[in-house]
């Protein structure tokens, strides 16, 4: 389950998206084989006024369906066997219009979150995810936008610098940046949140969200994955 503190940490990471009167317009489709899944997401989203345009039971109905559908948002839940879900997320992201997927699963592991993004899913979340992120991560999705946790930003990263090769260290791409601004985008390419960030610095979490927004408009960026990967794609981390 999620403590007090990482719902915090969500909260911290999504104050740019979470905005109640957006989720009110929201269209959600519920994708998983299990009734009391669907049931359970059902009922959250209700009480948080989202409209749940459909519940399919695997994602050869979504697939089929979507254009019917007309939903935002399909929360996925991805189970065993993997390779049938993950090819179901891949098919029904790349359907024109479609619907921007959140994977919700038990499983946890680094391969399968993976695996899931580059299948096309906007964010990953585990079946112990506090309501509040949920209805902030549906609202992020909806806008264009993805909202990931620390743990997976960090994992990104990591992934961005195996494939990538050697960065270019041209001077002349390199957006400047201040000894404190580097610092705080190596602390996010390690996952840590504003908490962290603000302990290791000894500094207020408010001088870091400063910092951040600083960093983002330097990088070209929108959030703090983002600026992670950009910065390691610069040689910056």
């Amino acid at each position: 389950m999620y403590s007090r503190d990482q719902c915090a940490q969500w909260r911290l990471a999504s104050s740019r998206c979470n905005s109640r009167w957006f989720a009110l317009v929201i269209g959600v489709l519920i994708v998983g084989d299990q009734q009391l899944f669907r049931i359970g997401l059902r009922t959250i989203l209700s009480q948080q006024g989202l409209n749940v345009v459909a519940e399919l039971r695997n994602g050869d109905q979504a697939v089929g369906d979507a254009a019917d559908q007309k939903s935002d948002v399909a929360l996925f839940n991805l189970r065993e066997p993997l390779f049938e879900g993950l090819e179901s997320i891949r098919r029904l992201t790349s359907l024109p219009d479609a619907p921007r997927v959140i994977v919700v699963s038990g499983i946890d592991d680094a391969g399968t979150i993976l695996a899931a993004l580059r299948a096309g899913a906007v964010a990953y979340l585990h079946e112990s995810t506090p309501p509040e992120a949920l209805i902030e991560s549906i609202s992020c999705a909806a806008r264009g936008e993805s909202l990931l946790s620390p743990k997976i930003t960090a994992l990104l990263v990591r992934e961005f610098a195996r494939i990538a090769g050697p960065p270019s260290r041209l001077d002349l791409e390199k957006p400047h940046l201040s000894k404190r601004e580097t610092t705080i985008v190596r602390e996010l390419a390690r996952g840590a949140n504003n908490r962290e960030i603000a302990a290791a610095l000894s500094i207020v979490e408010g001088t870091v969200k400063n910092h951040l927004s600083a960093i983002f408009t330097k990088l070209g960026v929108r959030d703090r994955t983002g600026a992670a990967l950009k910065a390691r794609e610069l040689g910056l981390v």
